[in-house]
């Protein structure tokens, strides 16, 4: 997925076993914890909350919910761009005509939870900006530079 340029070798690592752990899931999404109480209605962050079983219930751009702001914090997570689809289940997908809540929210996973299908999360503790509109690029662009880890896996790559 072209918006997250800042994922780690450790997060595909981490999407890979999980997969392996179990192949019987069709689709797969990294989250992670919010940083601070803005992202609740920061839309560029794609957020979610999710089951006692790990599986996403709902996506949003904007917090739902009307608990305290510490709550939310704890409920909501940050939707990473970094997810896995299998064969199957991207093949039904790419058959099926847009799903409203999909094309209302700009959020391809919404037509799997449209239809049915289960999202599981897998969870990173790492939390770095997507690319989702225009003014994202400048801050990612200042953490490619800046961040030991982006630096030295930029250095690898060229």
């Amino acid at each position: 997925q072209g918006d997250e340029i800042l994922v780690l070798p450790e997060q595909l690592d981490s999407i890979i076993a999980s997969i392996l752990a179990r192949p019987d899931v069709d689709f797969w999404n990294m989250v992670t914890t919010l940083k601070e109480p803005a992202e609740l209605s920061n839309q560029s962050v794609v957020k979610c909350v999710l089951n006692q079983d790990s599986d996403i219930l709902s996506i949003f751009r904007k917090s739902p919910l009307i608990a305290e702001v510490n709550d939310q914090i704890k409920l909501v997570h940050k939707i990473c761009g970094l997810f896995a689809v299998s064969r199957e289940a991207l093949s039904v997908m790419a058959k099926m005509d847009p799903t409203p809540l999909e094309m209302s929210e700009s959020i391809e996973q919404l037509k799997f939870l449209e239809l049915g299908f289960k999202i599981r999360s897998i969870m990173t503790p790492l939390s770095y900006p997507s690319i989702n509109l225009p003014e994202d690029v400048e801050m990612v662009s200042g953490i490619l530079l800046t961040d030991n880890k982006q630096v030295e896996v930029l250095k690898k790559i060229l």
